[in-house]
This record gives structure tokens, C-alpha cells and sequence, in this order.
């Protein structure tokens, strides 16, 4: 893994600068050759990143590539992070025995040797799984990703949880001529397992999980130079923040929290979970936050402040799911009653909420847009490593849903809609859509809506928004309606 990183970061420079001569050196560091017990019980901080720090304020090479969340949180002094290539994937992503979906265990055993992993995955494990799981125990492991599939492949573990960064950078093709029998290994070890590829709403990653840090000797202005044409700025923005916040908790792998941080133009993800060191309390929050000013704006100007699921009716509409397409089911009711399992079909939601009305349904999810929208980077062109999967995907909705552009749409049910009581809507400036089928819905019989305010998810809904004219500055995004609701609160307590 150490030598891919390298090389992207290789890669990058000789793209820009064509004639730059790079000499690679490569050995194991001390987390690397001391595998008898996990991370988080080293005497000390830095352990895959000491030796070579030394190296560097020695003078025996001009920079180093690291995983950024390997590097301790406290600043040095004659070195510095210079750049940042764009970040992987940084979820987790957890492998199972195939037989578990014919066998399901009560009791699962997992192998992670991470603080935070236990204790995210097992309050996460009891909802994603199609059947009830009584409690995880956790094993420690340790090794590369073929010495961890190795053990848990020929042991007695029921899952393995990994980064999946790490796979991707591994199974990338860019990367195929790199330990290329180690790649089909890893590919050979996928095939023989089932996964679940872990929401950062409810599995927040390591702060700076999926990130490369590359770092010089601060006094080496001519490669500063050199490595802030290949530095992708929003990367080591989002990680700066992120391990400022670990540092705030202590800093190091002990800890039990999990930080996710990411800038988008109107708004930025925050998700953390865990337990505070300092008064060992369980916190958890995930929210987008809007970059600009949330309106005020009184209760009874807002709406809906009750849930809209009964404006419309929802009828089922025949339709034959084909075998050989992995499907997007936006809603958990798009995918049919009758619908059995195909185990070679994956399932893939919307959002965590149907991820779980699914799974207690009995149906073996995957993993979920987070309610992030179809072009969100955690959609399902992430799945880089399923390569004894169907290649096509379908999108489950509505008949009168939009299209992806990537996928078609099968629609599984229609929409109709019942009488509204327009009269409460007349006096309200500030809306709420939990579906551009309401927006357009309620703007038919309302146009004049449309130069008030509004607020919505960041997916269809913002885009359907924009496309029926409203303003950018006009639409405010939120996770859901609850998170809307609140904010509405929070203002209202401070006019």
C-alpha cells in the first residue's frame, strides 16, 4: 500500500513537471515490523511515521508520502504537509462470510483492532443486518490487507472491517502493473465475501481517513513550489479541520470518535460520533451546514411543520425486476413485497432510514447515498471492486421520478395525489420539500411560491429547485426535515 501511495503521488508530479527525475525508497516503518499488538496500545504516537520524519530532517530524502491518519496531531516545527492529493473513499467497509446471509449469527465476531470501529459498528450492525444480532465481539488483527483476508478467510471470524481506501487504491486500474499479484489476490479474496460499505452518517471515518499526506522540510521553498501544483486545497481543508477537532479530544488511534468533514459549495458535512475522553459522554450529530445565513423567519410562516406522507397516495405499478441488474432503491416501499433476494444482485439505498425499513424486510443491503443525492461521490460508482457483479444498475421509483442520467428508472408504484388544504400554505414563506414530487405538487396549484424561501436535501430536489427557476441563495440544504425543523427553532428563540 505504501508503494501505490508513493506512486500516485509520483505520478502527479511527473504530470506537471515532465522532466523531474524521482528516485523511490522503500522500508518498513515501526508499526510495520511490530504486529503483536494493536495501535492503540503503542507507548508511542507516530509509529508508521517517525523513521521516516527523521529521514527527512536528515537530509536522506526531500519528502515522504503518509496515510494522513497515521501522522500524530501535534505540529512539527522543521518539516510541513505540503500538499494533499484528492481523498479516497473514506468509509469503512466491512466483508462477511457468504454463508451469513443463509446463516445468520447472533453473536458476530469481527475482526478491527480499532477503538472506534467497536464501538461504531456494533450499535451499526444491529440495524444494517437483515437479522437480529444480539452483539459483536470484536478480535484484533494486524498486517496488510492480504495477511488480514489470509486470517480471515481461513479462521473462524464471521467479518472483517477494513478502509476502503485502501481497496480502492489496491483494485485500481491505474495501479494494476503495481504488485499486480497482490491485486489479483485481493480481488480473489472479495469474491468469496458479502459486504456493507458503512454510512458516514452513522460510521463517521478516522479524521482524515482516505487523505495522503505529503511532507518537506520547510526550508525546501523550490519543492513547496512543486507540490502545490498537484495539492487538492478542499482535501487539506477538510483534514485540517478534522484533526483539529481529534486534537481538541486528546488526538491518537485510542480514542473511540469518529470525524468527517466535507466542503461543498453552499454547504459542508460535519458528522461525528464517539465518547469524550474528557467526561466519557457518548455524543453523535450529522448535519449539512449551510455556508450562508439560515433566514428567520416566525413558525407559522413555515411549512410543513407536520410530516406530508399522507398528500399522496401510492399505488403499486407491475413490473418485472430483472435478475441480472444490481438496483437504487430510492424508497424503501420502490422495491416490491414480492421481491426475493438474488445473491448476486446488490441492493444499494437511498439513505440510511431505508437501508434500515429494508433490511428488517429481510434484504441484504450494501450500502446507501446517506440521503446525499444520485451524484454524490458515495453513490454506487464507488463500488470499484465488484468485479463478479452485474455491471448494470436500475434506479426503483416512482413513474413520475427523475431519471439518472447513469442508470435507468423502473418504476415499481405512482403517485396520487389527495386534496390539499391550500389556505394554511397562503401565509407561509418558508418551505420545506421533502420531495420534488410535493414541490411540484403544491407549486401547480402555487406558483406563487416560487419567490419564497426554500430548503430541501442536496440532491433531485436542489436540482428541481434551480431548474424551476428559484434562486441558489433561496434554497437552504438540510440532512432531513428534522434537522430543518430545528433550525427553525433555533431562530425563533433568539427574535
Amino acid at each position: 500500500m505504501a508503494q501505490i501511495q508513493a506512486y500516485n503521488v509520483g505520478r502527479s508530479i511527473k504530470n506537471k513537471f515532465a522532466d523531474c527525475q524521482i528516485e523511490y525508497n522503500f522500508r518498513q516503518s515501526l508499526g510495520d515490523k511490530n504486529l503483536d499488538s494493536p495501535l492503540w496500545k503503542s507507548p508511542s504516537k507516530g509509529v508508521f511515521t517517525e523513521d521516516f520524519y527523521q529521514d527527512l530532517i536528515q537530509n536522506k530524502c526531500d519528502l515522504v508520502v503518509h496515510s494522513f491518519k497515521d501522522l500524530p496531531t501535534a505540529p512539527r516545527t522543521d518539516t510541513t504537509i505540503a500538499a494533499s492529493l484528492k481523498r479516497e473513499d473514506p468509509r469503512d467497509l466491512i466483508f462477511f462470510r457468504k454463508n451469513i446471509q443463509d446463516q445468520p449469527v447472533k453473536k458476530l465476531n469481527i475482526l478491527s483492532s480499532s477503538p472506534r470501529r467497536h464501538y461504531l459498528f456494533e450499535s451499526f450492525l444491529k440495524k444494517s443486518l437483515p437479522f437480529d444480532c444480539e452483539g459483536v465481539n470484536f478480535k484484533d488483527i494486524r498486517g496488510n490487507m492480504e495477511t488480514r483476508f489470509k486470517k480471515f478467510l481461513e479462521g473462524d471470524a464471521d467479518g472483517l472491517i477494513m478502509a476502503k481506501a485502501a481497496i480502492d487504491r489496491l483494485i485500481d486500474p491505474q495501479n494494476k502493473d503495481i504488485l499486480s499479484e497482490n491485486r489479483m489476490l485481493l480481488l480473489d479474496c472479495i469474491k468469496q465475501c458479502v459486504f456493507q460499505v458503512a454510512p458516514l452518517s452513522q460510521v463517521p471515518c478516522a479524521a482524515a481517513q482516505g487523505a495522503l499526506a505529503i511532507e518537506c522540510r520547510q526550508n525546501d521553498h523550490e519543492l513547496l513550489s512543486m507540490l502545490k501544483e498537484i495539492n487538492h486545497e478542499s482535501t487539506l481543508q477538510n483534514i485540517r479541520e478534522e484533526r483539529t477537532l481529534l486534537k481538541e479530544h486528546g488526538g491518537g488511534c485510542h480514542l473511540k470518535i469518529g470525524i468527517f468533514i466535507e466542503h461543498h459549495e453552499q454547504f459542508y458535512i460535519h458528522s461525528a460520533k464517539g465518547i469524550s475522553p474528557k467526561d466519557s459522554k457518548s455524543f453523535s450529530h450529522f448535519e449539512l451546514i449551510n455556508k450562508k445565513e439560515i433566514p428567520s423567519f416566525r413558525k407559522q410562516e413555515c411549512w410543513p411543520l407536520q410530516k406530508t406522507t399522507d398528500i399522496f397516495e401510492r399505488v403499486a405499478v407491475e413490473a418485472e425486476i430483472p435478475k441480472d441488474a444490481n438496483l437504487l432503491i430510492s424508497k424503501a416501499r420502490a422495491l416490491p413485497e414480492s421481491y426475493t433476494s438474488n445473491k448476486n444482485q446488490l441492493l444499494y439505498a437511498s439513505g440510511w432510514s431505508s437501508w434500515q425499513k429494508l433490511a428488517r424486510r429481510g434484504h441484504w443491503i450494501c450500502g446507501c447515498l446517506d440521503s446525499l443525492g444520485e451524484d454524490s461521490q458515495y453513490g454506487i460508482q464507488s463500488l470499484k471492486f465488484i468485479e463478479d457483479k452485474p455491471s448494470k444498475w436500475l434506479k426503483l421509483s416512482h413513474k413520475t421520478a427523475t431519471s439518472h442520467k447513469n442508470y435507468p428508472k423502473l418504476s415499481t408504484y405512482q403517485l396520487k395525489a389527495k386534496e390539499i388544504n391550500l389556505q394554511e400554505l397562503k401565509e407561509c414563506k418558508y418551505f420545506f420539500w421533502t420531495s420534488l414530487s410535493l414541490f411540484k405538487l403544491i407549486h401547480q396549484k402555487m406558483p406563487e411560491i416560487i419567490t419564497a424561501t426554500h430548503a430541501c436535501g442536496p440532491g433531485n430536489t436542489y436540482q428541481g429547485l434551480k431548474d424551476a427557476g428559484i434562486n441558489a441563495n433561496k434554497i437552504f440544504l438540510f440532512s432531513d426535515r428534522q434537522a430543518w425543523l430545528k433550525s427553525i427553532k433555533d431562530v425563533e428563540s433568539k427574535v
